[in-house]
């Protein structure tokens, strides 16, 4: 019997409790977590490594169910918030993986995908998404 593998709770997680999102960050996600959401927003282990500021050897070194620390959790889901508001503002995954990987004239020339490894990029990202989402070009 072939079993499919677990749906992540990480990926289930919303943003409606501020306390419980402290309180996992505090815990620390694990790097299934972190793997789980790279898997459906297609981004590889370079990427993610750089997004949790961890070397790509060092992310690959943890153990699926490792923790990871406090600083790598807090980035894991702030990217998830950011993700989700993206695909929310596109109304579909794939033309947001497209739009998140295009250099683009408003981000200095950068694709998004390249500024979520500072909080600040992150910011810039979710500033851009909301002035899509409200018809707001510059």
């Amino acid at each position: 019997m072939i079993t499919q593998p677990q749906q992540s709770s990480f990926l289930l997680l919303t943003f409606d409790d501020p306390f419980l999102l402290i309180e996992k960050t505090r815990e620390g996600l694990t790097k299934n977590d972190a793997d789980a959401l790279g898997n459906v927003y297609d981004l590889n282990d370079r990427e993610m490594a750089r997004i949790l500021n961890l070397s790509e050897r060092t992310y690959h070194r943890y153990k699926e169910d490792a923790r990871l620390d406090a600083s790598a959790s807090d980035r894991l889901l702030q990217l998830k918030k950011v993700l989700q508001y993206g695909e929310s503002v596109f109304e579909s995954r794939e033309k947001f993986q497209r739009w998140l990987r295009r250099p683009l004239r408003t981000m200095n020339g950068e694709a998004p995908i390249q500024l979520l490894a500072t909080i600040t990029g992150l910011n810039v990202v979710e500033t851009a998404l909301g002035r899509i989402e409200y018809g707001v070009y510059i």
